[in-house]
């Protein structure tokens, strides 16, 4: 086994025992298949600087979960959960509660969703980040307690392969809105090329040419590679149509506030080169109403 990776996000409440269990549960998904063999308890306990009854207890404890067992000449070897008697998903999102009132796609979603596993019996865990980066928030939600009330796991806009396919060798995952290849995984994907041409045909019949784009910045690819794949699809539909693009018409808006400030200064474009229709994503739905005042076709 490893001695690196970062130590997992835990409550102040969990006891000692539990903290070790997540450590090694950590390390046994990340480096270790079944069949291996587990280093002896005296090994852990000074490797992980705890005494030898806690390392014992955090050993239990996974053997319980499934994934330790006993054989005879051998002493524990790794396995893995063949099952976990839970009925409760949990739901990865991108970044805080805030974006499911901010963004009616989300909120769709998880109503949707939501309305399923009502009917199905099964409860809900959100899974909230509190950072961007994927990589932070997979330290911050696969490797806290709360994984071990789960026995699938929906990953809505986030996605990071590593993350994923670490927890997909505990239990099924759903990816939404992003198509995805690894064991385990399935994929609930839109088709933004589709999406986005059929908007741009749209605008094309209406007698337009010179059709904008208002989405979320390219640093958002490492929160939602999405992002990408939209404005792509737009690009790739001026050739589609064999018009030229403007690279200028292809406008970013972060937030709340950068979407109204372009909402601000969009009378201020050169009306001979500004778009005359915008084709809008990423819920920024609030500002058409803003910029149809300013006669844009949307």
């Amino acid at each position: 086994m490893s001695t690196h990776g970062k130590k997992a996000a835990v409550s102040p409440k969990t006891s000692l025992a539990s903290r070790m269990a997540d450590r090694i549960r950590e390390e046994l998904i990340r480096h270790c298949k079944p069949g291996d063999r587990m280093p002896s308890e005296r090994a852990l306990a000074e490797r992980l600087g705890v005494g030898r009854r806690t390392i014992r207890r955090a050993l239990e404890q996974l053997a319980g979960e499934g994934w330790l067992k006993r054989l005879p000449g051998r002493g524990r070897v790794v396995t893995r959960p063949r099952k976990r008697p839970v009925r409760t998903s949990g739901m990865l999102f991108p970044s805080n509660a805030a974006r499911l009132v901010t963004e009616p796609f989300n909120r769709e979603i998880f109503i949707g969703i939501s309305q399923v596993a009502d009917a199905a019996g099964r409860h809900l865990l959100n899974l909230f980040g509190a950072c961007r980066r994927m990589t932070r928030l997979g330290h911050s939600t696969l490797w806290s307690p709360d994984m071990r009330t789960v026995d699938s796991l929906i990953t809505l806009e986030v996605f990071d392969t590593e993350l994923i396919g670490q927890a997909a060798s505990m239990f099924p995952v759903v990816s939404v809105d992003l198509s995805c290849k690894l064991p385990n995984v399935s994929s609930a994907a839109l088709d933004h090329e589709a999406s986005i041409r059929m908007a741009f045909k749209y605008l094309l019949d209406l007698g337009h040419r010179r059709i904008g784009f208002v989405g979320r910045t390219a640093s958002d690819l490492d929160l939602d590679p999405a992002v990408g794949e939209r404005l792509a699809a737009y690009r790739g539909a001026f050739e589609w149509a064999g018009l030229p693009a403007d690279p200028e018409w292809v406008f970013h808006a972060d937030d709340v506030d950068s979407a109204k400030q372009l909402a601000a200064t969009w009378p201020q474009f050169p009306i001979d080169r500004r778009p005359t229709a915008l084709i809008v994503v990423d819920m920024f739905w609030w500002l058409t109403s803003q910029l149809l005042v300013a006669g844009v076709k949307i």
